[in-house]
């Protein structure tokens, strides 16, 4: 905790691997993706075709 290179969390500009400089790649990828709206969604989906399901099958007289 008192080293100031240990305490660093962000990554480094550059590594040395075998004596060469590598140096990361200017994407703009997304790698985590959210997945609650999808499960969201298929949760709604789901119990809206629930409801039709019983709901075809119910009749009132």
């Amino acid at each position: 905790m008192l080293d100031a290179a240990e305490s660093r969390v962000q990554p480094p500009e550059s590594l040395v691997f075998s004596g060469q400089e590598v140096k990361p790649a200017q994407t703009e990828a997304r790698a985590n993706m959210e997945l609650w709206p999808i499960l969201v969604l298929a949760s709604l989906l789901l119990v809206c075709i629930e409801w039709l399901v019983y709901n075809s099958k119910v009749r009132i007289r």
